[in-house]
């Protein structure tokens, strides 16, 4: 009787232990399940988040890859411009300030002019200045490489050209007409710095547009500058926006 009482014994431990074996399995088999689950889930979101990056191409290949071959348009030289921003109440003829200084002599950097040649700037800008907005001949002209086109305009009294410039979101469109081609660029960016700071006024690496106003609204002499840059969207031949749209 003892020996056969140890025999029980023996197989209850034994069939104990194979039980406690086959939960670890099954404990083991689970855990592995949740972790390829959540290898997959991972994998998905991220080949989802390739193919979004693949459908808006400047986030991956840089903005010159979306303007190639019979895509790429650089305007060579000023020439009448209009400026077109929905959301700000804007549509205007843009001015050039291409005679207020001689390149040439003074180089075309004006935060390095003289005194004097800064202030015969100035000078030649005021008249252009009260008719409407005005392209700065230092920036870059419209392009589909690389470059910075500015242009600047009163906000107050009776120019109150970017009066509505602050109320600019990211998104919103600017078209610029020129050489027979709009430019389409989207807000990135609105905000006023000091008006000693040109960094906003410099060339850029990617297409882009700088539209600047005084800030704050309707105090004598502003101390700082509003910017609002956009960068390019798309560009395309004014006789195709014209027969899209049923005209300008």
């Amino acid at each position: 009787m003892t020996g056969k009482r140890r025999i029980q014994t023996f197989e209850q431990k034994s069939r104990g232990k194979n039980k406690g074996f086959r939960y670890f399995l099954l404990i083991l088999g689970a855990a592995g399940l949740v972790l390829l689950s959540y290898g997959a889930v991972h994998w998905y979101l991220a080949a989802d988040g390739r193919e979004e990056a693949g459908e808006r191409p400047e986030i991956t290949a840089g903005f010159r890859d979306l303007f190639e071959g019979e895509k790429a348009v650089e305007v060579e030289e000023f020439s009448a411009m209009r400026l077109v921003v929905p959301a700000a109440d804007i549509d205007l003829e843009v001015k050039g300030d291409v005679d207020t200084y001689d390149p040439d002599l003074v180089g075309n950097e004006p935060w390095e002019f003289s005194r004097e040649d800064y202030d015969r700037w100035l000078e030649g800008l005021d008249p252009l200045l009260d008719v409407g907005p005005v392209y700065y001949q230092f920036s870059d002209l419209p392009g589909t490489k690389e470059g910075n086109v500015v242009i600047a305009g009163h906000r107050a009294g009776r120019w109150n050209f970017f009066r509505y410039l602050d109320e600019l979101a990211e998104g919103d469109q600017i078209y610029l007409e020129v050489a027979g081609y709009r430019f389409t660029y989207l807000v990135e960016d609105v905000y006023q710095v000091d008006a000693s700071d040109w960094e906003m006024m410099k060339s850029t690496e990617e297409p882009a547009i700088t539209l600047q106003t005084c800030a704050p609204l309707g105090v004598p002499n502003p101390p700082y500058r509003l910017n609002a840059r956009g960068y390019l969207e798309k560009v395309e031949p004014l006789d195709q926006v014209d027969d899209e749209n049923g005209g300008s």
